[in-house]
């Protein structure tokens, strides 16, 4: 899965290790307001920075970026350790590595945040996959245990045909008693 684009919001500090990255190139971004007549008003046209201020309340400032779709920012109020990556617009929290990253490299490091969010974004899609086609099976099979009084399933305010038939053919086979 390919994201549209990748931000990644920290400390100060954490960002200086950042630019040490040979492929970071600074670019302080747009204001964060802009003038509209006699007022201030947020900058829409960071959209990342935008939503950020809009869900926290607070002004974050850009430093540049890594390659083509990943965006570093710094909020002054982030004193710990962490380091928000947003993936399209999901958020990811995790402790930096201060030695991981000094012994592997800043690349290997990010990557490695990079993958694990991957790997979680996948097993989230394969859950909601499974949960979709037991919905499915279920719909299409019918559920005869709808109509078994007694059952924690029983329900006969919600019985369909397909319950119905399901329910006669475990009858048949002997595996509801009446």
């Amino acid at each position: 899965m390919e994201p549209n684009e990748i931000n990644i919001v920290t400390n100060y500090r954490i960002i200086q290790e950042f630019k040490k990255y040979k492929n970071f190139t600074v670019s302080l971004g747009y204001s964060s307001t802009t003038k509209n007549g006699d007022n201030r008003v947020l900058n829409e046209k960071d959209k990342f920075a935008f939503f950020y201020n809009k869900r926290y309340n607070t002004t974050i400032y850009g430093q540049g970026c890594m390659g083509q779709k990943i965006s570093v920012y710094t909020d002054h109020f982030i004193k710990g350790n962490q380091i928000a990556i947003y993936y399209d617009f999901e958020e990811f929290i995790f402790d930096f590595q201060w030695d991981v990253c000094r012994e592997k490299g800043i690349e290997w490091y990010l990557g490695s945040l990079l993958k694990q969010i991957e790997e979680q974004l996948e097993k989230e899609k394969e859950k909601e996959r499974e949960r979709k086609s037991i919905k499915i099976e279920e719909r299409q099979g019918g559920n005869p245990y709808k109509l078994v009084p007694g059952h924690p399933e029983y329900n006969p305010g919600s019985v369909t045909f397909e319950d119905v038939k399901a329910y006669k053919e475990a009858q048949r086979q002997g595996l509801i008693k009446v």
